[in-house]
Protein backbone atom coordinates (compact mmCIF):
# COMPACT_ATOMS: atom_id res chain seq x y z
CA UNK A 1 0.00 0.00 0.00
CA UNK A 2 0.99 3.56 -0.71
CA UNK A 3 0.73 6.86 -2.28
CA UNK A 4 -0.80 7.22 -6.34
CA UNK A 5 -2.72 9.49 -8.04
CA UNK A 6 -6.50 10.33 -6.63
CA UNK A 7 -8.33 8.61 -9.54
CA UNK A 8 -7.26 5.24 -8.89
CA UNK A 9 -9.73 4.90 -6.07
CA UNK A 10 -12.77 5.35 -8.28
CA UNK A 11 -14.36 1.77 -7.62
CA UNK A 12 -14.37 1.97 -3.23
CA UNK A 13 -17.62 1.96 -2.38
CA UNK A 14 -17.75 4.04 1.14
CA UNK A 15 -21.36 5.88 1.46
CA UNK A 16 -20.98 9.25 3.22
CA UNK A 17 -20.22 9.76 6.38
CA UNK A 18 -21.77 12.81 7.46
CA UNK A 19 -24.96 13.55 9.78
CA UNK A 20 -27.64 15.83 6.83
CA UNK A 21 -29.44 18.30 9.39
CA UNK A 22 -27.86 21.87 9.97
CA UNK A 23 -24.44 21.86 9.77
CA UNK A 24 -22.64 21.58 6.37
CA UNK A 25 -19.01 22.78 6.13
CA UNK A 26 -16.81 22.43 3.68
CA UNK A 27 -13.70 20.22 3.78
CA UNK A 28 -10.87 19.03 1.56
CA UNK A 29 -9.86 15.25 1.11
CA UNK A 30 -6.39 14.64 -0.99
CA UNK A 31 -3.84 11.61 -1.76
CA UNK A 32 -0.53 11.78 -0.47
CA UNK A 33 0.71 13.16 -4.03
CA UNK A 34 -1.33 16.43 -2.94
CA UNK A 35 -4.49 16.22 -4.83
CA UNK A 36 -7.40 17.33 -3.50
CA UNK A 37 -11.39 17.75 -3.70
CA UNK A 38 -14.05 19.85 -1.19
CA UNK A 39 -16.47 17.22 0.35
CA UNK A 40 -19.68 18.70 2.43
CA UNK A 41 -21.66 17.94 5.92
CA UNK A 42 -20.98 17.27 9.22
CA UNK A 43 -18.61 14.64 9.81
CA UNK A 44 -20.33 10.97 12.07
CA UNK A 45 -18.41 8.44 12.12
CA UNK A 46 -21.63 5.98 12.98
CA UNK A 47 -22.90 6.44 9.53
CA UNK A 48 -18.90 5.84 7.53
CA UNK A 49 -18.94 2.02 7.98
CA UNK A 50 -21.77 1.87 4.59
CA UNK A 51 -19.77 -1.53 3.09
CA UNK A 52 -21.17 -4.52 4.77
CA UNK A 53 -17.24 -5.97 5.13
CA UNK A 54 -16.38 -2.51 7.04
CA UNK A 55 -19.37 -2.99 9.57
CA UNK A 56 -18.50 -6.60 10.49
CA UNK A 57 -14.84 -5.67 11.48
CA UNK A 58 -16.01 -2.91 13.44
CA UNK A 59 -18.32 -5.31 15.08
CA UNK A 60 -15.78 -7.57 16.21
CA UNK A 61 -17.17 -10.07 13.17
CA UNK A 62 -14.62 -11.80 10.93
CA UNK A 63 -15.42 -11.46 7.32
CA UNK A 64 -16.74 -14.67 5.25
CA UNK A 65 -13.17 -14.91 3.14
CA UNK A 66 -11.11 -15.39 6.34
CA UNK A 67 -10.27 -19.53 6.48
CA UNK A 68 -10.56 -19.78 2.85
CA UNK A 69 -8.23 -17.30 2.02
CA UNK A 70 -6.52 -16.65 4.67
CA UNK A 71 -7.95 -13.49 4.67
CA UNK A 72 -8.02 -11.40 8.33
CA UNK A 73 -8.96 -8.19 9.76
CA UNK A 74 -8.48 -5.91 12.54
CA UNK A 75 -9.38 -2.36 13.93
CA UNK A 76 -6.45 -0.28 15.58
CA UNK A 77 -8.26 2.33 17.69
CA UNK A 78 -6.59 5.22 20.14
CA UNK A 79 -7.33 8.85 21.46
CA UNK A 80 -3.88 9.96 21.10
CA UNK A 81 -3.36 12.12 18.29
CA UNK A 82 -0.50 11.16 15.46
CA UNK A 83 2.73 13.30 15.22
CA UNK A 84 1.91 14.43 11.30
CA UNK A 85 5.79 14.08 10.30
CA UNK A 86 5.93 10.50 11.55
CA UNK A 87 2.82 9.51 10.15
CA UNK A 88 3.34 10.62 6.57
CA UNK A 89 6.52 9.23 6.07
CA UNK A 90 5.30 5.95 7.09
CA UNK A 91 1.92 6.05 5.09
CA UNK A 92 4.31 6.68 2.26
CA UNK A 93 5.98 2.96 3.30
CA UNK A 94 4.90 -0.09 1.97
CA UNK A 95 2.03 -1.98 3.99
CA UNK A 96 2.47 -5.58 2.94
CA UNK A 97 -0.27 -7.77 2.84
CA UNK A 98 -3.15 -4.99 3.22
CA UNK A 99 -5.64 -5.14 0.78
CA UNK A 100 -7.39 -2.16 1.51
CA UNK A 101 -8.14 0.09 4.55
CA UNK A 102 -9.98 2.36 5.71
CA UNK A 103 -11.26 4.92 8.55
CA UNK A 104 -10.37 8.25 10.25
CA UNK A 105 -7.61 9.97 11.65
CA UNK A 106 -6.88 12.87 14.15
CA UNK A 107 -3.23 14.90 13.27
CA UNK A 108 -2.12 16.71 16.23
CA UNK A 109 -1.62 19.64 14.22
CA UNK A 110 -5.18 20.17 12.91
CA UNK A 111 -7.00 19.18 15.76
CA UNK A 112 -10.49 20.52 14.51
CA UNK A 113 -10.39 18.42 11.25
CA UNK A 114 -11.36 15.07 11.09
CA UNK A 115 -8.71 13.13 8.76
CA UNK A 116 -9.82 10.07 6.44
CA UNK A 117 -7.82 7.33 5.56
CA UNK A 118 -8.73 4.82 2.65
CA UNK A 119 -6.49 2.41 0.76
CA UNK A 120 -7.32 0.01 -2.25
CA UNK A 121 -4.65 -1.42 -4.55
CA UNK A 122 -2.26 -0.40 -3.51
CA UNK A 123 -3.43 3.44 -3.52
CA UNK A 124 -3.65 5.34 0.19
CA UNK A 125 -5.44 8.67 0.11
CA UNK A 126 -5.17 10.84 3.27
CA UNK A 127 -7.65 14.09 3.77
CA UNK A 128 -10.37 16.11 5.47
CA UNK A 129 -13.15 15.01 5.79
CA UNK A 130 -15.02 16.93 7.90
CA UNK A 131 -14.62 18.16 12.01
CA UNK A 132 -14.77 16.88 14.97
CA UNK A 133 -17.71 17.48 17.22
CA UNK A 134 -15.88 18.00 20.20
CA UNK A 135 -14.19 21.26 17.67
CA UNK A 136 -17.99 22.36 16.74
CA UNK A 137 -20.15 24.67 19.15
CA UNK A 138 -23.05 22.98 20.93
CA UNK A 139 -25.13 24.83 19.14
CA UNK A 140 -24.42 23.71 15.50
CA UNK A 141 -25.16 20.04 16.84
CA UNK A 142 -28.07 18.04 15.26
CA UNK A 143 -31.20 18.32 17.49
CA UNK A 144 -32.70 15.08 17.18
CA UNK A 145 -32.43 13.12 20.54
CA UNK A 146 -30.77 10.04 18.51
CA UNK A 147 -28.03 11.74 16.87
CA UNK A 148 -26.77 13.94 19.96
CA UNK A 149 -27.11 10.53 21.79
CA UNK A 150 -24.58 8.76 19.64
CA UNK A 151 -22.28 12.02 19.95
CA UNK A 152 -22.01 11.84 23.30
CA UNK A 153 -21.12 8.67 23.44
CA UNK A 154 -17.82 9.35 21.57
CA UNK A 155 -17.03 12.36 23.51
CA UNK A 156 -14.04 11.80 26.36
CA UNK A 157 -12.20 13.46 28.16
CA UNK A 158 -10.11 15.69 27.33
CA UNK A 159 -10.14 15.25 23.66
CA UNK A 160 -13.63 14.46 23.43
CA UNK A 161 -14.50 12.17 20.31
CA UNK A 162 -11.39 13.14 18.44
CA UNK A 163 -9.41 9.60 17.82
CA UNK A 164 -8.01 7.13 15.54
CA UNK A 165 -9.81 4.48 14.30
CA UNK A 166 -8.55 2.32 10.98
CA UNK A 167 -9.75 -0.80 9.68
CA UNK A 168 -7.53 -2.76 7.88
CA UNK A 169 -8.35 -6.19 5.48
CA UNK A 170 -5.62 -8.09 4.07
CA UNK A 171 -3.94 -11.74 3.28
CA UNK A 172 -1.58 -12.67 5.59
CA UNK A 173 -1.53 -9.51 7.84
CA UNK A 174 0.88 -9.13 10.15
CA UNK A 175 -1.42 -7.17 12.21
CA UNK A 176 1.20 -6.99 15.64
CA UNK A 177 3.91 -5.42 12.87
CA UNK A 178 0.84 -2.62 11.52
CA UNK A 179 -0.11 -1.73 15.38
CA UNK A 180 3.89 -1.07 16.18
CA UNK A 181 4.01 0.96 12.94
CA UNK A 182 1.05 3.05 13.98
CA UNK A 183 1.62 3.23 17.48
CA UNK A 184 5.48 4.57 16.57
CA UNK A 185 3.46 7.64 14.84
CA UNK A 186 1.32 8.50 18.33
CA UNK A 187 2.56 11.62 19.88
CA UNK A 188 4.76 10.20 22.94
CA UNK A 189 4.45 11.41 26.56
CA UNK A 190 6.87 14.14 26.15
CA UNK A 191 5.01 15.19 23.20
CA UNK A 192 1.96 14.85 24.81
CA UNK A 193 2.92 16.28 27.62
CA UNK A 194 3.19 20.30 25.58
CA UNK A 195 -0.06 20.63 25.06
CA UNK A 196 -2.37 21.10 21.52
CA UNK A 197 -1.11 24.88 21.66
CA UNK A 198 2.60 24.14 20.95
CA UNK A 199 1.30 21.29 19.03
CA UNK A 200 -0.16 23.46 16.08
CA UNK A 201 2.81 25.59 16.36
CA UNK A 202 5.79 23.57 16.55
CA UNK A 203 5.19 20.30 15.22
CA UNK A 204 6.80 19.58 11.64
CA UNK A 205 3.33 19.23 9.47
CA UNK A 206 4.71 17.70 5.58
CA UNK A 207 0.37 17.25 5.19
CA UNK A 208 -0.84 19.05 1.98
CA UNK A 209 -3.17 21.87 3.18
CA UNK A 210 -6.68 20.84 4.17
CA UNK A 211 -9.49 23.06 2.85
CA UNK A 212 -10.83 24.01 6.31
CA UNK A 213 -14.21 23.14 7.99
CA UNK A 214 -16.88 25.87 8.07
CA UNK A 215 -20.10 25.75 10.27
CA UNK A 216 -23.23 26.22 7.57
CA UNK A 217 -24.32 29.74 8.19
Amino acid sequence: MGSASAASLGSTRWPPSWTPGRSSPTSGRSTTSRRATPRSHRFAFEAAAGAPGWQQVLRGQEIPETDEYGISSFVYRSRTPFHPERLWCEANRAWPGVLRSKGFFWLATRPSLVGEWSSAGGILHLGAIGSWWGAVPRLQWPTDPETVARIKAQMHEPWQDRRQELVFIGQDLDERSIRARLDACLLDDAELAKGIECWTTELPDPFPDWLPAHPHQ
